[in-house]
């Protein structure tokens, strides 16, 4: 029988650094507004002065530095179709 276990973030937030783990991808990234794609969800940190300062998709792991001034997660939508969606 084959269990599947997805991995937890972390965040860390220590001055102006902010490292995020278990990231499967960067939806999108400018100074004011960063939103990532997570093993579990999604999240959004909104803020000022962003700067990428490590990104490895191998290791899941972003480090950033900035000041962050709203920290928003969200869950992962499950795909549905178009009708279905309409239907609801």
């Amino acid at each position: 029988m084959e269990t599947k276990t997805e991995k937890t973030h972390t965040l860390n937030i220590s001055g102006n650094t902010i490292t995020i783990s278990a990231v499967t991808n960067v939806v999108s990234f400018d100074e004011k507004q960063v939103i990532l794609n997570l093993a579990q969800g999604n999240i959004t940190l909104c803020g000022t002065d962003f700067e990428v300062v490590k990104l490895s998709v191998e290791e899941g792991i972003i480090v950033l530095t900035g000041t962050a001034s709203l920290i928003k997660y969200s869950s992962a939508r499950k795909k549905e179709s178009f009708i279905k969606r309409i239907i609801k």
